[in-house]
């Protein structure tokens, strides 16, 4: 079986047994030709002896027999020897004399048995009347058979009559033996030749043909094993050789061309491999959840993002469906999904992408968060749809942020209308509240009068409270930041706040809490209002928590805000009372948003806004019937505080006293000028009045050349259709560098009134302002 198998495997082995079995095969037809050949000239040349020894001898005997009529002993004799001398010399044997009878007249051999009568050659014979010569091959002999013919012998006196028979035997050993010598020596000689013929022929062949194909038969393998470098070295330049040059030209040419493929494909490859890498770094750092989906529905794929915002690790992901029970989705209104409402069958039943449906997820911690899912089908090379691709954004925080925006719209549309009436409404009250305050100064404290005077100014005074609230919502509005320490604004407003009530106050508050820069009007606004609201929860009395520590957010720690990185100070007010609803946790900081019978809806609107202009945040959480906290944060200032000097004590009672200095008035309402006017002189200062910036300078030029210069400049900030005094200011410190102004508006959150002296003034004040504000300025700057 391994011949077979080795030959089956060898084109050599082939070719060899072929040119073998060809060369056989011709050496058998050359020597059976050549053996033929000899055969029939030896058989030729022996029959030819055999008929010349057969003629002699039948004229020998036709002459003895002819001349006797009785055949006498010594003529029988003599024929007898003459028979066996023939066949001593001339390798017959077996000569027989038969008469027509078949008598047996003589025989050379007495031993050898006589033929029958009945002898087909002797009937043929006597028959025909001639020679007959029969070979017998297996007996290696050749058989005479010779009719005689006259004489007298047995009365057969006829003339040409046949009157006996003779037949001999011929030996055909020597002509045998001489057929297989000449046979060998003939077919060695061509043997040689036909070796020599096949080894030259194999030799041609292994040469042109055996070796080349073997050659690319190793080549072939080594190109198969993935040598691509592999090739026969035979091939010719132009593909113009024979079939073995050309079929080693298209070798090479076809390795080369596989050697190539595969550098490129090995290049595609690698391209392909950087961009799966590329694709799944992508993939996994991407802030969206990505999720594969095959066609029954069930997750096999979910990348890292996937994990943190489902809350589940992949493991259990890719072994849940779209529908599993485990998903405890809702729509954003909170009502169960149903089958339209799933990405995943909206993709499978339409095939075209789904974008921007919005579910609510609660992940296993019971953290609630507001999903946007994407989806798009998944196709293969054919464009059959093999699966759903779905991409997850946690929106909550985009949502907080829009909600941020919006409540910051509504802010902006109050201080729309907020900045349009303050300057007037404040004009208005400050008018009011100068001439009350002269109006008091002319009346017996005593008196039912003052009172009345007395409760008009608290109403006043209220109303500037609501206008600075309104002003809080004003576009652009910046607050009057001071390094202060926050511990002791809590406690004053806190106390001031719940003067006279049922509740108390209990505080944490840090030793060491970091300095921060406020408003400290704007910011005990703020814990006014948030101290109000407690009270107001808990109308059968109760207790207030207010703590106060250092707080360092980072991007873990973020509550949810739009707060950056960084140290804070964190201020946490916690009441007893009746808790808000959760529906209407998101609506609390909305201006007019109140659920209350009484109140303006602007407490927490403004404590926002705020808060919000200075850097800071609020959060709140509450539970019905437990209580609410609200979470205030303002940033630190990286100013530290110095000692504070004692006030100068100011004498707050006003009265009418010697001239005191010069004072201008500029104000483009003539009720302010007026009442402002007579309270100065009432004070004792002379006074000035200009309508706008340009006649203040010019009053202020003219005194100054007439010796009589003011010692202050009282000037509003806004001047409808006329020089205000932030350009007015420039223009009085080229003429005088030390003047002394007091900037005054309206407008109480303007830039200007936070930094006045960034613009040359030396005080500011905003409107609407009391009597004893103006002395307590003017007797700082004039003494």
């Amino acid at each position: 079986m391994w011949i077979y198998k080795k030959i089956r495997r060898s084109i050599s082995l082939k070719l060899v047994l072929v040119i073998t079995a060809l060369s056989l095969v011709s050496l058998s037809i050359f020597s059976g030709m050549a053996y033929v050949a000899a055969y029939q000239v030896l058989l030729s040349a022996k029959e030819n002896e055999g008929k010349a020894i057969a003629t002699t001898l039948a004229f020998a005997i036709e002459s003895i027999l002819s001349n006797h009529d009785v055949l006498e002993q010594e003529t029988y004799d003599l024929l007898r020897r003459m028979i066996k001398n023939v066949a001593k010399e001339r390798g017959v044997y077996n000569v027989t004399v038969l008469d027509r009878g078949g008598q047996q007249l003589m025989q050379s051999h007495p031993f050898e048995p006589a033929l029958p009568v009945t002898d087909r050659r002797l009937i043929t014979v006597l028959e025909q009347g001639r020679l007959l010569v029969d070979t017998e091959v297996s007996s290696r002999r050749m058989a005479f058979f010779i009719p005689l013919r006259g004489g007298s012998y047995y009365n057969y006196k006829l003339e040409k009559d046949i009157s006996a028979l003779l037949y001999f035997y011929l030996d055909l050993t020597d002509v045998f033996n001489t057929l297989k010598t000449t046979t060998l020596m003939r077919t060695f000689i061509v043997s040689v030749h036909v070796l020599i013929i096949a080894l030259a022929l194999f030799a041609l062949l292994y040469r042109l043909v055996l070796r080349p194909t073997q050659v690319l038969v190793r080549q072939a393998e080594r190109l198969g094993a993935g040598d691509l470098s592999a090739r026969s070295g035979m091939s010719c330049a132009d593909a113009e050789g024979d079939e073995i040059q050309r079929l080693a030209y298209t070798f090479d040419q076809m390795a080369h061309q596989i050697e190539q493929g595969y550098i490129k494909l090995k290049q595609t490859a690698e391209e392909l491999r950087a961009s799966e890498e590329r694709l799944s770094r992508i993939v996994e750092t991407i802030a969206d959840g990505i999720t594969i989906l095959d066609r029954n529905g069930r997750h096999i794929f979910a990348n890292a993002a996937a994990e943190r915002i489902l809350g589940l690790p992949r493991s259990t992901i890719t072994r849940r469906t779209y529908n599993d029970p485990a998903w405890e989705v809702t729509t954003p209104e909170g009502n169960p999904l149903s089958e339209e409402d799933r990405v995943f069958v909206r993709v499978l039943r339409t095939g075209k992408p789904v974008f921007g449906m919005e579910q609510i997820l609660r992940r296993p911690d019971g953290t609630q968060i507001l999903l946007s899912r994407n989806a798009a089908p998944l196709c293969d090379a054919t464009g059959a749809m093999v699966g759903v691709v779905v991409s997850l954004t946690d929106v909550t925080e985009r949502r907080k942020l829009e909600e941020e925006r919006l409540k910051t719209q509504k802010l902006e549309s109050i201080g729309v209308l907020a900045g349009g009436i303050a300057h007037d409404f404040n004009n208005i009250l400050t008018a009011i509240l100068v001439n009350i305050s002269l109006a008091k100064m002319y009346t017996d404290p005593e008196g039912e009068l003052f009172r009345r005077l007395a409760e008009a100014e608290k109403a006043s005074l209220r109303a500037r409270s609501l206008t600075q609230q309104l002003l809080t919502f004003s576009r652009g509005g910046v607050p009057i930041k001071k390094l202060t320490s926050i511990s002791e604004l809590i406690k004053d407003s806190t106390h001031f706040a719940l003067r006279g009530s049922n509740v108390r106050c209990e505080f944490s508050i840090s030793d060491d809490l970091w300095p921060v820069e406020v408003d400290e009007g704007q910011m005990s606004q703020v814990l006014h209002n948030l101290i109000l609201n407690a009270q107001q929860a808990m109308p059968e009395g109760g207790t207030i928590r207010i703590r106060a520590e250092n707080k360092i957010v980072d991007a873990v720690e973020k509550p949810g805000s739009p707060l950056q990185t960084g140290p804070y100070v964190q201020v946490s007010i916690a009441d007893e009372g009746v808790g808000i609803p959760e529906e209407h946790l998101p609506k609390i900081f909305d201006p007019y948003f109140t659920t209350k019978q009484t109140g303006s809806g602007l407490g927490l609107a403004t404590t926002y806004s705020i808060l919000k202009k200075h850097g800071g945040y609020i959060g709140v959480g509450s539970k019905v019937g437990v209580g609410t906290t609200f979470y205030i944060y303002l940033p630190v200032s990286q100013k530290r505080i110095s000692a504070k000097a004692e006030p100068a004590r100011v004498d707050s009672e006003i009265h009418p006293c010697a001239r005191r200095g010069r004072v201008l008035v500029m104000d483009d309402e003539e009720g302010i000028r007026e009442a402002t006017g007579e309270m100065l002189r009432y004070m004792g200062y002379e006074v000035g009045y200009a309508r706008d910036g340009a006649e203040a300078i010019d009053l202020y030029k003219k005194a100054r050349e007439l010796g009589q210069p003011f010692n202050v400049v009282i000037m509003d900030l806004t001047i409808p259709g006329g020089m205000g005094g932030k350009d007015a200011i420039k223009r009085l410190m080229e003429l005088d560098p030390e003047i002394k102004a007091i900037v005054s508006s309206g407008y109480s959150s303007d830039p200007v009134l936070a930094m006045y002296e960034q613009y040359g003034f030396s005080e500011a004040m905003a409107k609407p302002y009391k009597v004893e504000d103006l002395k307590q300025v003017l007797e700082k700057l004039i003494g």
